[in-house]
């Protein structure tokens, strides 16, 4: 969670908040709002927003995770239920799931 809560990238999902249970069984995470996964939207469960173009979809995914390259920081996770979809105009897409980095 301290490596996600450095990250600061228009690609990459905010993590805003963390707050730990008194009895440090929990961890709550508050993070960036969004409308859903690419999973969701190519299986047609979603009814957000519209995508923009396939090419630029796939360049904001790899800007993401250059950003956390740069960082000297790897993913181990990368997949559509993974990358989320922002709910701001214009559309961006954001990597999440940070768990394992």
């Amino acid at each position: 969670m301290e490596e996600h809560k450095g990250l600061d990238h228009e690609n990459v999902l905010r993590l805003l908040y963390v707050e730990d249970t008194t009895n440090k069984d929990l961890t709550y995470l508050v993070l960036e709002l969004c409308a859903g996964t690419l999973t969701d939207y190519c299986g047609s469960k979603s009814k957000g927003p519209i995508l923009p173009p396939d090419e630029l979809v796939l360049y904001q995914i790899a800007n993401g995770l250059n950003y956390i390259h740069s960082r000297d920081l790897v993913h181990h996770d990368v997949k559509p239920d993974n990358i989320l979809i922002s709910m701001s105009t214009p559309v961006k897409m954001k990597s999440s799931d940070y768990g394992f980095v």
